[in-house]
């Protein structure tokens, strides 16, 4: 009876799926160091230095370096792939580390620095320059993205992480008919990936295109659910037309999906102070204060601080 039982479970497997992951979760895994990209091109000459015995050192402290990553101890690990960079300047995976603890720490400047160094060692790859043109970017030089992932954009069959970045760099020099093109293009690449409409959606807010960004953000949930940057992006629609409601029940979706957003903590704590909710407002700001960048979010940390201040003991 147990034989024809096992029979019939396996007679109902489809077997394993690959499972659709955004540029977010690949950032996250690549920190941890579980994806890897592009091998760096053969040396013409190899030299003493390049022994595998005298490499084993670095080795451990790459481990000890994503060891301290995963417990979160950021500044130790950054010490420690700081070291290692130091011994080898060409390790391409130590200035990875390096720009990602950086990024963490909120100092875009030697984040985007270590990148560059990086793709100058290896210029073929791909993961290295989509993160750096991520990263220039947030940093305010989305023209110098633009240029940086153009070439790798017209690749014969570039990878969607390309075209979605570079049509995010397009968006944010406001040339939002290219950007258009160019997530219309990822989106054909990719047709079931949700993350690629929800970025779509992104281009179509900031022209403005309201009704077109909720439809894509629907679109994309309806792929799947579970996707938490369409539910706060659907709850920021929904605070525009003035129904709070809505965009706290969008807020609250998105962050039991991601507890780490910064956006939605923020968020949402700004809609519970305003609709006089104070104590569920602060633990949020707090937490919010915890996780942002101050070179990213720097407006935004001092105006939540000010409040946490002055409500102080209400």
């Amino acid at each position: 009876r147990l034989v024809a039982t096992l029979g019939a479970l396996r007679a109902g497997d489809a077997g394993p799926r690959r499972a659709e992951e955004d540029a977010e979760t690949r950032e996250r895994l690549r920190a941890l160091g579980y994806v890897a990209d592009v091998a760096a091109p053969p040396r013409e000459r190899y030299t003493e230095s390049d022994d595998p015995k005298r490499l084993v050192h670095l080795d451990r402290l790459m481990e000890e370096t994503l060891a301290r990553h995963r417990e979160g101890d950021v500044e130790g690990a950054l010490a420690t792939a700081r070291e290692v960079v130091r011994q080898r300047p060409d390790m391409t995976a130590a200035l990875l580390q390096v720009a990602l603890l950086e990024r963490k720490a909120g100092r875009l400047a030697p984040a985007v620095e270590a990148l560059e160094r990086a793709i100058a060692v290896n210029p073929g790859d791909v993961s290295v320059a989509v993160l750096l043109g991520s990263y220039l970017g947030e940093a305010g030089r989305a023209r110098e993205a633009a240029h940086l992932l153009e070439p790798y954009a017209a690749r014969e069959d570039p990878p969607l992480d390309v075209l979605t970045a570079r049509a995010i760099a397009l968006a944010r020099l406001g040339r939002s008919r290219e950007a258009k093109a160019a997530f219309e293009r990822a989106r054909a690449a990719d047709p079931g990936n949700p993350a690629t409409l929800v970025q779509l959606a992104t281009v179509h807010l900031a022209a403005g295109e309201s009704d077109a960004a909720r439809a894509r953000l629907e679109e994309a949930l309806r792929l799947d659910p579970r996707v938490a940057l369409a539910h706060h992006q659907l709850g920021l629609l929904a605070l525009a037309r003035g129904e709070r409601r809505e965009a706290e029940s969008r807020f609250r979706q998105a962050l039991a999906l991601d507890p780490s957003s910064a956006d939605t903590l923020l968020n949402l704590g700004r809609l519970l102070a305003a609709t006089g909710r104070p104590a569920e407002a602060r633990p949020l700001l707090e937490g919010f204060l915890k996780l942002a960048p101050a070179e990213i979010y720097g407006r935004e940390v001092l105006s939540v601080r000010a409040w946490l201040t002055s409500t102080r003991g209400a």
